[in-house]
C-alpha cells in the first residue's frame, strides 16, 4: 500500500475475468476508501470516496487541490483507461467530516456526485436545498474544475441522514439517490425528511428506513421524495447491492424483518410476503418513479378477418397525456384512453402511441402491426321442426368468399358427412333431433366461421315435471312445458275424475289413491306428444300427530322437553317461536321460556305438513328467606309422627345441614334435603336437649341463603 491503515485499489480484469490486466493503489499517507467507479464516453475511469490524507494524489487546476480539513475529505478522479494516469483529482469537501458515496456520468460526460457532510456544503446555481442538511448533490463539469450546481437535501438537523445506497442521473439529467436512516450508523430515528404529495409513504413507519429522492434537473426543484419500510423492523443494507438503471427504477437490496418481522409492504403475488427466518431476511423491491416517459399498449388480437373489431389497452406510463396515431381506414368506434378501432377492408395497418416527458421533452413511441383478412361469409337453412323421420339437402352458402366447407353432425367434426371440401351440399335423414354443423374457411384460420342447423322432432318438445309425493286431501299443480316456442301445443289431461282444475298446460288434482297422470299435446303441425307422470299419495292418521312438553308447567329459568309425534326419520320437524327452543329443528328438543308460551312445531314428511301446539306454563318458584324451613323442635320417639328433622322448603338446588350440641360438637351433617336427623349420633340416640344448625341452601337461580338456629330434640 501507499500508507495508512488502508489504501483504495483500482483494477481491471479481462471480460471473461480470467486475467489482471492491470491495477493500482489509490490514496495518500493516511486511510483512503473508495466506494464508487464508473466510465465515461472516452473510456477514463471516474472513482470517488473519501481520504484522510492531505497528501492525496491531486492535480493541477482540479477544483479543490489541497486538503480541505476535518476527519475526512471526500474526492473524485478521473483516470486514463489504460490504468496509468491520473488526468485529473480534486477534493470534496469542507472543514469537517465529509464523504463523496456514489459517482456518476450523463452522457455529455459531466461528474456527478452524492456524499455525506457535517460541515456547511455549498448551495450553488441550485434552486432547491434543504438547508443546514447533511446530504450534498454536485455536478461537476468533465474536467473536474468547476461546480455547475451545487445543493443539499435531508431534514436540516446539521448532520447525514442516510446511508446512500444507489444513485443515478437518468437520460434527463433528473438525480435519483436511495438511502438508508438510523440503525447502524446513528440511533437518530429517520424523521423530517422532506416528501412530496404522491409520496408512497409520506411519513416515516418508525424512524428505521429506506428513504427515496428525485431532483429535477440542475436541482430546479423536487419531484418525489418518500420513505420505504416497515412499522416494525429496522431495515437497512450493505453497500454494492442496489442499483438504478436509466429510466428511473430503483432495484434496491434490503436487509428487513429484523426480529422475525413480516411488516415491509409486499405487493399482490409476490415471492413471499413473510419472513420465514428467525432474526432479518433479505428483501428486494423495485420501485419505477415514472419520470421518464415510456410507451407501450397491447392489442386484443394482431391479425382478424374483416370487419375486424379492434381494442387497444394503454399501458404507457402516461396513459392520459399519450396520444394515439391510427390509420385512415380505421373507424373509431370509442376513443379515451384505450379505444376500439373497426376495420371494413383487408390489409396490413400500423398503430402508434407516443407519450412526451413534460420534464426533459423526450418522447419515447410504440409502434404494432396488424392485418386484417378479407371477410368470409356462412349462411345455413333455419331450422326445422318435424313429426318423422324424412331426406332433405342442407346448403351451405358462402356467396363465393369461402374455398372450402366441412359438415358434421359432432361439434369436434370427428364425423365427416360431406364427400369433399369444395362440397356444400349434404343429403340427410334424421330419425332424431340432430344438430348439424358447418365449417367454412377462405384460408386463413383465424376468420373461420362455423355454424349449425337444427333438425328438431317434436317428440322431445313438451317435458312434464317429475314424480310427485302429496298428502292426502291437499291439491297438486302439474305442469305440462313447451320446449320448442317456435310451435304451438295444445294438452289434453286424464283421468278427468280426478282433475279439479284445468288450465291448458296446467291442471289441478287431488287424488284419493296413487296414480299415473296423463297428457297428450297436439301440436299445430298435427303431431301428437305424450307423457305421464305418478302421483304418490300418503295418508297419516292426524290423531297420531301431536306435541307434548315434559313438563308442562316449571319453574322461572327450569327446562322441559318437547316432543313432536309421529317420530319417523326423514321427516322434518321445526318449532316456534325458535328462540327458547335448543335446537329448533329436532323431533325432541330443549325449551326454556321466561313465561308461559304455546309453542307450534310444523311436521312435514311424505308430502304431508302438520302444525301442532303445545303450552308450557311458567311460574316464579319460592325460594330463599322465608320459603326455607327448619322445624324448631322434633320427637324421634318412633311413633311414626315428627321423628326426623328435614329441610322445608322447594326449588332448592343445593342444601348443607350442619347440627352441633352445646359443647360445639357437630352431630349430624347431609347435603341431600331427603335425608334428615333422627336425632342419633354415631348409632347412639342422644338425650333431649337444644341443639344449633347451620344452613346453607342454593335456589335453582343460584341465589345462596344462610341460616342458623336451635333445634330442641323432645323424647
Amino acid at each position: 500500500g501507499i500508507g495508512g491503515a488502508q489504501d483504495g485499489v483500482l483494477f481491471k480484469l479481462s471480460a471473461d475475468f480470467s486475467t489482471l490486466l492491470w491495477s493500482t493503489f489509490i490514496g495518500g499517507s493516511q486511510n483512503d476508501a473508495c466506494y464508487s467507479v464508473k466510465i465515461d464516453s472516452s473510456y477514463n475511469i471516474l472513482i470517488a470516496g473519501g481520504t484522510s490524507s492531505s497528501d492525496f494524489p491531486n492535480t493541477a487546476g482540479g477544483l479543490n487541490a489541497s486538503y480541505l480539513g476535518g476527519k475526512t475529505d471526500g474526492f473524485v478522479s478521473k483516470i486514463s483507461a489504460d490504468g496509468s494516469t491520473l488526468i485529473q483529482s480534486t477534493y470534496i469537501g469542507t472543514n469537517q467530516y465529509d464523504q463523496v458515496i456514489f459517482v456518476e456520468i450523463d452522457r455529455w460526460d459531466n461528474v456527478y456526485i452524492v456524499g455525506q457532510s457535517n460541515g456547511n456544503m455549498p448551495v450553488i446555481n441550485a434552486a432547491y436545498s434543504n438547508p443546514n442538511s447533511g446530504q450534498f448533490i454536485q455536478k461537476l463539469d468533465p474536467t473536474l474544475t468547476t461546480i455547475d450546481y451545487a445543493t443539499i437535501f435531508g431534514n436540516g438537523n446539521g448532520v447525514p441522514n442516510i446511508s446512500p445506497s444507489a444513485f443515478l442521473v437518468d437520460v434527463c439529467g433528473n438525480v435519483y439517490v436511495s438511502g438508508w436512516g438510523a440503525n447502524i450508523l446513528q440511533a437518530t430515528q429517520l424523521n423530517g425528511m422532506p416528501t412530496t404529495t404522491d409520496a408512497y409513504q409520506p411519513n416515516s413507519p418508525n424512524g428505521f428506513d429506506f428513504y427515496l429522492i428525485v431532483i429535477e434537473r440542475d436541482a430546479q426543484s423536487l419531484l418525489y421524495a418518500t420513505y420505504m419500510g416497515g412499522s416494525q423492523a429496522q431495515e437497512h443494507v450493505d453497500g454494492g447491492t442496489s442499483r438504478f438503471d436509466k429510466f428511473g427504477v430503483v432495484y434496491q437490496s434490503v436487509c428487513g424483518g429484523c426480529g422475525n418481522n413480516s411488516d415491509f409492504p409486499t405487493t399482490p403475488g409476490a415471492w413471499s410476503s413473510t419472513n420465514d427466518s428467525q432474526n432479518c431476511n433479505n428483501l428486494v423491491f423495485k420501485f419505477d418513479f415514472e419520470l421518464v416517459p415510456v410507451a407501450d399498449f397491447n392489442l386484443s388480437s394482431v391479425e382478424g378477418c374483416a370487419p375486424f373489431t379492434l381494442t387497444l389497452d394503454n399501458q404507457s406510463s402516461d396513459s392520459i397525456n399519450s396520444v394515439w396515431t391510427f390509420p385512415p381506414q380505421a373507424i373509431v368506434v370509442s376513443g379515451g384512453v384505450n379505444p376500439t378501432l373497426l376495420f371494413t377492408d383487408p390489409g396490413t395497418y400500423e398503430i402508434i402511441i407516443s407519450i412526451t416527458d413534460t420534464i426533459c421533452n423526450l418522447v419515447d413511441t410504440a409502434k404494432k402491426i396488424i392485418t386484417v383478412y378479407d371477410e368470409l361469409e356462412l349462411y345455413l337453412p333455419l331450422d326445422t321442426i318435424v313429426c318423422n323421420s324424412f331426406t332433405t339437402n342442407l346448403l351451405a352458402n358462402s356467396n363465393g368468399s369461402a374455398i372450402s366447407f366441412t359438415w358434421s353432425d359432432d361439434p369436434n367434426f370427428s364425423n365427416v358427412l360431406n364427400s369433399g371440401p369444395m362440397d356444400s351440399v349434404i343429403s340427410i335423414t334424421p330419425t332424431q333431433t340432430t344438430t348439424y354443423y358447418c365449417t367454412a374457411t377462405n384460408g386463413w384460420p383465424d376468420c373461420d366461421l362455423i355454424d349449425s342447423v337444427v333438425v328438431q322432432f317434436v317428440d322431445g318438445a313438451m317435458e312434464l315435471q317429475g314424480d310427485q309425493t302429496m298428502c292426502y286431501g291437499d291439491t297438486l299443480l302439474l305442469i305440462a312445458e313447451n320446449l320448442l316456442p317456435g310451435i304451438t301445443i295444445t294438452y289434453e289431461w286424464s283421468p278427468a275424475v280426478e282433475i279439479i282444475g284445468d288450465f291448458d298446460s296446467m291442471v289441478t288434482v287431488s287424488p284419493t289413491t296413487s296414480q299415473y297422470f296423463y297428457v297428450t299435446g297436439t301440436t299445430n303441425l298435427g303431431c301428437t306428444i305424450s307423457d305421464s307422470v305418478w302421483v304418490n299419495v300418503n295418508y297419516i292418521d292426524p290423531n297420531t300427530v301431536f306435541a307434548t312438553a315434559t313438563p308442562d308447567t316449571i319453574p322461572i329459568g327450569a327446562t322441559t322437553n318437547l316432543e313432536a309425534f309421529p317420530n319417523v326419520s326423514g321427516y322434518n320437524y321445526t318449532w316456534y317461536p325458535p328462540l327458547s327452543v335448543l335446537p329448533p329443528t329436532g323431533q325432541s328438543t330443549t325449551a326454556q321460556p321466561e313465561e308461559t308460551t304455546t309453542y307450534l312445531v310444523t311436521i312435514e314428511g311424505d308430502g304431508c305438513v302438520f302444525n301442532r301446539t303445545v303450552e308450557v306454563v311458567v311460574y316464579e318458584f319460592e325460594c330463599g328467606g322465608v320459603y326455607i324451613f327448619v322445624p324448631s323442635a322434633f320427637t324421634p320417639n318412633d311413633d311414626g309422627e315428627n321423628d326426623a328433622l328435614f329441610v322445608r322448603g322447594l326449588n332448592l338446588l343445593e342444601v348443607d345441614l350442619k347440627i352441633f350440641d352445646r359443647w360445639g360438637e357437630m352431630v349430624f351433617e347431609t347435603q341431600d334435603q331427603a335425608v334428615g336427623w333422627d336425632g342419633t349420633y354415631k348409632g347412639k340416640a342422644l338425650d333431649p336437649d337444644v341443639y344449633v344448625y347451620h344452613l346453607k341452601a342454593v335456589c335453582f337461580d343460584g341465589q345462596e341463603e344462610l341460616f342458623k338456629g336451635n333445634i330442641s330434640l323432645l323424647r
